[in-house]
């Protein structure tokens, strides 16, 4: 009885995540110059509020990951930090260039590649807001698409999806299509830069066990990228 409570559980608290935050990414409006989100640089309610729910997920979930031993996750925190933070840049320089050829040569930019119009924070509190906003949303996604929906996913099937490579494969290559085209109101290129990001991330992840880590690189990535590009 205690179990099948507990797979009710998990499948209410599923539905209601995938119903919340995974599906509506799918049916945002196409971003463009006159309704992109960087112009201004408000208080992160709404992204503070994303990231609150995903730490009590977090820590609700987190005593069903596969635990490494602590010194080994400690030891090679610096490096997937860093190697991811690097993977993601060069990806992202790669995209950035396409991006550039794309808008040279191509008269259709709505679909693949829209203009976004981007300014740089002005003010000191301005910076604070972007940073808790960059911040609130990499902790969010990362406990939501690298580390909760692999791990319930998992949970569905009566044995480890890693002992079972064909049901490993399907789950993590439905974790990454939903991270992707969560970015589709960016364009398809910033679809396939976020299916690429997903990819690193999700393997740092599976290696040093350390949601923070990956948070930092993607915060990072993304605070740099906001910077250089």
């Amino acid at each position: 009885m205690k179990k099948n409570t507990s797979f009710l559980l998990d499948f209410f608290i599923f539905l209601v995540i995938l119903c919340f935050f995974l599906i509506p990414p799918f049916f945002s409006p196409q971003i463009s110059e006159n309704n992109s989100p960087f112009l201004q640089w408000h208080f992160p309610f709404q992204q503070m509020i994303y990231a609150f729910l995903s730490c009590f997920l977090y820590f609700y979930y987190q005593k069903r990951i596969i635990k490494t031993d602590e010194n080994k996750a400690n030891r090679f925190f610096k490096f997937p930090l860093i190697f991811t933070f690097s993977v993601l840049f060069f990806f992202q320089l790669i995209f950035k260039f396409i991006s550039i050829f794309h808008n040279e040569f191509s008269q259709n930019q709505n679909i693949i590649n829209p203009q976004v119009k981007v300014l740089l924070p002005d003010s000191f509190i301005s910076w604070v807001f972007c940073i808790l906003n960059f911040l609130f949303s990499a902790f969010f996604e990362e406990v939501i698409y690298r580390f909760y929906l692999p791990l319930i996913l998992n949970s569905f099937f009566k044995k480890n999806s890693q002992e079972n490579k064909a049901v490993f494969v399907i789950i993590e290559v439905i974790c990454c299509l939903f991270f992707a085209f969560s970015h589709l109101y960016l364009g398809i290129l910033s679809v396939l830069n976020a299916f690429f990001a997903h990819i690193v991330l999700r393997s740092s992840f599976l290696i040093s066990r350390n949601i923070y880590c990956n948070t930092a690189a993607h915060f990072c990535y993304n605070v740099i990228s906001l910077i250089l590009l």
